[in-house]
């Protein structure tokens, strides 16, 4: 195994994206006042070596196909030649096992959803219709931020924001699905095809189910809508001009698709950080604004006890490593 590339493409790039989901987390986190544990950052850590399961499955999976085809992303590190289909056999079985049982010991719940976010996405690798598939996807994300969230605020996401990061999960789902579809024809025919209008139906409930959400702070908005836009219109302009099938294209995708989504993450901390410090200038008192946020939180409330109730059925009595050490210790407080 070739180490330094194996370190570089396969694990820094995996870290990127999932510290993407990290931030996102941590920001809408803020929003009730939540502030990030120290703790979980071991929570975070394990989650991720658990969810590189999936990484390793689908390049073994997709390797005889790879190795057909004229173009693949620099981070396939197994048809590049950086590691042997067993190396990565062994990597598999052995990171599968180990990172699934510390991540269960140091919180149970965190566990449960580490292992469905591993089985959907390898359930994803095996479906074929690009709408399901995209769909399982927005799945997989969902239980990305939900081992997110219990990692770093305990717990499962509050009802009220389930919305908000099931919308990060359609975006993200219809652009990578018309980066899949553009690899089989021109951008203005992708656009015009059914799989893409299926996706953007189901991206546009999405939002509209997520706007409530929004509401609840027009500067959360202002940041979320920013780090949309310095992530979509560079990727899109990237994917619509050129041809998918060369090397050079398909690096240069890869690379910026990393930095601009290494630039979101930074963004939403900063934000995060901002209004734990200095709170927030556009909390305006809009008296339909607020009154609606009053009933919208009432009703989330009852779906909040009864999530609640089955986790404490399928909990209840099993505490994790991070119960003994956990008290809420900040990794930041808010400004004396």
């Amino acid at each position: 195994m070739k180490v330094k590339e194996f370190l570089h493409w396969f694990i820094l790039s995996k870290a990127i994206r999932k510290f993407n989901q990290l931030a996102m987390v941590i920001f809408v986190g803020t929003i009730l006042g939540e502030v990030p544990s120290v703790y979980g950052i071991v929570g975070a850590t394990l989650f991720f070596l658990v969810y590189l399961n999936t990484y390793f499955y689908n390049d073994l999976i997709d390797y005889e196909d790879d190795l057909k085809k004229g173009a693949v992303y620099t981070e396939k590190v197994l048809v590049k030649g950086y590691s042997t289909p067993r190396e990565f056999v062994i990597l598999l079985g052995n990171l599968s096992i180990l990172s699934t049982f510390l991540a269960t010991l140091w919180d149970p719940l965190l566990g449960f959803f580490s292992v469905l976010a591993v089985l959907t996405n390898n359930l994803r690798t095996h479906v074929r219709g690009t709408t399901l598939r995209q769909v399982l996807l927005m799945i997989v994300e969902l239980f990305n931020f939900e081992a997110f969230w219990n990692a770093f605020f305990g717990g499962a996401i509050p009802t009220i924001f389930v919305p908000l990061f099931l919308a990060y999960s359609a975006v993200y789902a219809l652009g990578h699905g018309v980066y899949k579809l553009r690899k089989k024809g021109t951008f203005d025919s992708i656009l015009r095809s059914r799989e893409m209008r299926n996706l953007a139906v189901i991206t546009f409930f999405a939002i509209l189910f997520s706007i409530p959400s929004l509401f609840l702070s027009p500067y959360h908005f202002a940041f979320l809508v920013l780090g949309l836009l310095i992530y979509v219109l560079p990727m899109l302009r990237l994917v619509s001009v050129g041809r998918m099938d060369s090397q050079e294209k398909m690096d240069t995708v890869m690379v910026n698709h990393l930095n601009v989504m290494l630039l979101v993450s930074l963004v939403l901390l900063f934000g995060a950080f901002l209004y734990i410090y200095y709170g927030s200038p556009l909390n305006v008192y809009i008296p339909f604004v607020r009154e609606m946020n009053t009933y919208y939180s009432q009703f989330t409330s009852y779906f909040d006890k009864l999530q609640a109730y089955i986790l404490d059925q399928m909990f209840g009595n099993v505490r994790g490593l991070r119960a003994s050490y956990d008290h809420n210790t900040p990794i930041i407080g808010p400004a004396t």
